[in-house]
């Protein structure tokens, strides 16, 4: 847990959190952050073991970075890549903006459910912030993060308590699953495969050094790479 391996995580985490919500809503392709290996997370995790590392070694004969530095920011990746759009955001930014926009004579929100809703969890439409949300800022105009800021920060400490959750469940079961049942985990091999050999003075990984890997990875790259 060096300086360096958090850095490059950090850097995976803002790549994946800035570049999965513009492929989704802007460019409308590929999902970068889901499913439980995401793309968003495996491209650049990627070029920093083909790339990044080789060319610190390049640099310094013993400065690549060590298994045990790609391992966590590959970690730091992976839990970034549960907040942006199917993770988390996606869903909820656009829930708890829905009660005020939404409300219509007809289903009698304004009546009925808006009073009923605390300030600190639902962002109100004072200064049409819930309509800009849904239909963009006027000319000229700012993001409304006053009417925004107090709900988001109680929703993030739920969010905060759940994976707080998730990680003590992970605690209680991984010696049953690991010590005991010695489960294999085929996607968690990607990624171990990939850091292997970062320490050695080879620039690439064993599997990297084959044609028929490159074959085999440039095909659905160049799909992906495509849409």
């Amino acid at each position: 847990l060096t300086p360096r391996a958090c850095l490059l995580g950090l850097v995976l985490v803002v790549v994946v959190n800035i570049g999965a919500p513009y492929a989704k809503y802007i460019l409308h392709a590929s999902l970068l952050a889901c499913d439980y290996l995401p793309m968003g997370v495996l491209l650049p995790f990627i070029l920093s073991v083909a790339v990044l590392n080789p060319a610190i070694k390049l640099l310094r004969s013993r400065g690549g970075l060590t298994p045990g530095e790609l391992a966590v920011a590959f970690i730091m990746a992976l839990v970034g890549s549960t907040v942006p759009t199917f993770g988390l955001t996606g869903y909820l930014v656009s829930t708890i903006a829905a009660p005020y926009y939404y409300a219509t004579t007809q289903n009698g929100w304004t009546e009925y459910l808006q009073p009923h809703l605390p300030r600190w969890l639902i962002p109100s439409n004072e200064g049409s912030a819930m309509t800009w949300f849904f239909e963009g800022l006027p000319a000229g105009g700012q993001i409304p993060w006053s009417a925004w800021a107090l709900p988001l920060a109680w929703w993030m400490s739920f969010a905060g308590a759940v994976l707080v959750v998730c990680f003590c469940l992970v605690s209680i079961l991984r010696r049953q699953w690991i010590d005991r049942e010695r489960i294999v985990f085929p996607l968690a091999k990607v990624p171990l495969e990939m850091v292997a050999e970062s320490g050695s003075p080879r620039l690439l990984p064993a599997f990297m050094r084959s044609r028929v890997f490159w074959l085999g990875f440039g095909i659905p790259l160049a799909i992906v790479l495509w849409n």
